[in-house]
C-alpha cells in the first residue's frame, strides 16, 4: 500500500494563479510537522520558491484527521495563493467521519501528484522479534504486550494496519495520534510497539537505528 501526496487548491482558482505568482504561496499541509506530507510539501515548496523567486510558505494547520486544514483551504479565496498538500486520506474523509465541513471533490481542483511513498512497518527499538513471521507468532501469544501507533484515522496507514489485523486474526491496539510525527516519535520511544509509516519518515530513523 503507498501514500499518495497530492497537491489541489480551491474550486475556481486557476484563473488567479498567474497572479500568485508575484505575491507568494501558502502551501496548507493538515497535520503536524515531521510526517510523509509535510516532508513532501516542504521539498516541494522550496524548490518552488529557488525557481519562482517568489515565497512558498508552508503552514501545518492539524486537527480533526487533516479536516481544519482542507477546511481552511476550502474557504480560502481563489485566486490561486492558497493550496492544500494532503494525502489519498483525503478522498477517503466522507468514509470515516461523520460530518466533513466540505466537499473533497467539488471544493478543489486537483493540480498534481507530488509524490508516492510506500508505507512499512517498523517497530520500536526493543521489540524482540526478528522478522515477519516471529513478529505475527508473538502478537498471536502476547497481543497485549502489542500496539499500532496510527497516524489519524481513514489514512492509508490506518486501512494497512486493519488489514494486518485482519490478516493475523488478533485486534491488536490501535493508538490513534494528530499526525505521523507524534505517531512516530512513540515508536522510537516504546510507548507503542509498531506503526505502518510512511518511507518518507521511516528511513532516516531505520538507517539511525532507532527503529
Amino acid at each position: 500500500m503507498h501514500r499518495r501526496a497530492l497537491l489541489v487548491m480551491p474550486s475556481l482558482a486557476l484563473a488567479g494563479a498567474a497572479r500568485a505568482q508575484s505575491a507568494g504561496v501558502r502551501l496548507v499541509v493538515p497535520y503536524p510537522p515531521g510526517g510523509g506530507i509535510d516532508v513532501s510539501g516542504r521539498i516541494f515548496a522550496e524548490a518552488l520558491t529557488q525557481s519562482q523567486g517568489v515565497p512558498w510558505v508552508v503552514e501545518n494547520r492539524s486537527g480533526a484527521n487533516g479536516a481544519v486544514g482542507s477546511a481552511a483551504v476550502a474557504r480560502a479565496e481563489a485566486d490561486g495563493r492558497t493550496l492544500l498538500c494532503n494525502s489519498d486520506s483525503h478522498l477517503l474523509a466522507r468514509g470515516v467521519m461523520a460530518r466533513v465541513p466540505y466537499d473533497p471533490i467539488a471544493d478543489f481542483t486537483p493540480i498534481a501528484r507530488l509524490a508516492i511513498s510506500p508505507l512499512v512497518l517498523v517497530g520500536a527499538p526493543g521489540l524482540a522479534a526478528a522478522d515477519l513471521p516471529a513478529l505475527i507468532a508473538d502478537i498471536r501469544a502476547r497481543p497485549e504486550a502489542h500496539a499500532f501507533a496510527n497516524t489519524s484515522l481513514g489514512t492509508s496507514g490506518h486501512l494497512a494496519t486493519e488489514l494486518f489485523r485482519l490478516e493475523v486474526g488478533v485486534p491488536v491496539l490501535i493508538v490513534s495520534y494528530r499526525g505521523t510525527g507524534p505517531a512516530i516519535a512513540d515508536v522510537v520511544g516504546g510507548q507503542t510497539s509498531l506503526m505502518m509509516a510512511p518511507l518518507l519518515s521511516a528511513l532516516p530513523l531505520v538507517r539511525a537505528g532507532r527503529l
